[in-house]
């Protein structure tokens, strides 16, 4: 299974807390298209907060990776308050680097947690490819 990265701008001790969340369940790579992302098995994975520089782009790419019945999951490295309305409308999985829950999502479990940790409302999106 892979997870293909949608932000452009990450530094490298961000990859780093990623990689180790993700370690043994997926492999991380970076986003080339929506065509190059198994929709059975992958996810898409938006890291927060979001570099200025890419805000509009990121929420751009999440509404089309929705739109194409791709799971998208939201991953926070802080505190962001709530969970940002494009992964409300359109993720599937909300929980942070410090999750202990990644082993059910790579079991096909939606997760939901806030920014900070603690337990978000399921969100039940279909997912239908267009």
């Amino acid at each position: 299974m892979k997870a293909h990265l949608l932000n452009k701008i990450l530094d490298e001790g961000s990859l780093e807390k990623i990689q180790e969340a993700i370690k043994g369940k997926y492999e991380l790579l970076w986003m080339r298209d929506i065509d190059s992302v198994n929709i059975s098995h992958d996810i898409v994975v938006v890291v927060y907060p979001i570099n200025d520089e890419e805000v509009q782009s990121v929420n751009e790419a999440i509404v089309s990776c929705g739109a194409a019945g791709l799971k998208v999951v939201a991953v926070y490295l802080e505190n962001i308050g709530g969970i940002p309305e494009e992964i409300e409308v359109c993720g599937y999985a909300s929980f942070p680097v410090t999750s202990s829950r990644v082993d059910d999502l790579a079991d096909g479990e939606s997760v939901w947690e806030k920014p900070d940790g603690t337990e978000a409302e399921y969100k039940d999106i279909k997912r239908n490819r267009c």
